[in-house]
């Protein structure tokens, strides 16, 4: 496949970065292009830039392994309490555990937008709004 004067494919986007073409968007560092000073190699390019700063300035990292915390707390939480509740409903007899077990079906079926409204006022209460 041949490739046009501006670096691209005819079928493809991607820029040919050839290191001999006088198109290639990689600055030479050093005399050669180079992979290994990412922020001058994509200093040119629009949005890279503000990349590199988000990783490096701000505490990205820390905020990503945070969202994983509170992912992997939201999923398997759930799903280790709710086995556990199976089990114990579905296998332990004890008095009152009938009327228990439709406590926790009354729970379950009631809609999320009725849940929310209460729970407003309690977190503001709180000081958990805006922050």
């Amino acid at each position: 496949m041949a490739c046009s004067d501006t670096g691209v494919g005819a079928d493809t986007a991607v820029p040919n970065l050839d290191p001999n073409r006088a198109t290639n968007p990689l600055p030479k560092i050093g005399g050669k292009r180079s992979g290994s000073h990412f922020r001058e190699m994509v200093q040119g390019l629009p949005g890279c830039v503000e990349s590199v700063e988000g990783w490096t300035v701000l505490p990205f990292a820390r905020w990503l392994l945070n969202s994983a915390f509170v992912s992997f707390v939201a999923i398997w939480g759930p799903v280790f309490s709710s086995a556990v509740v199976g089990f114990g409903f579905g296998r332990i007899r004890f008095p009152g555990r009938n009327a228990l077990f439709l406590l926790v079906l009354s729970t379950m079926i009631l809609p999320f937008p009725s849940v929310i409204v209460p729970l407003f006022p309690l977190f503001k209460e709180l000081g958990w709004i805006d922050v």
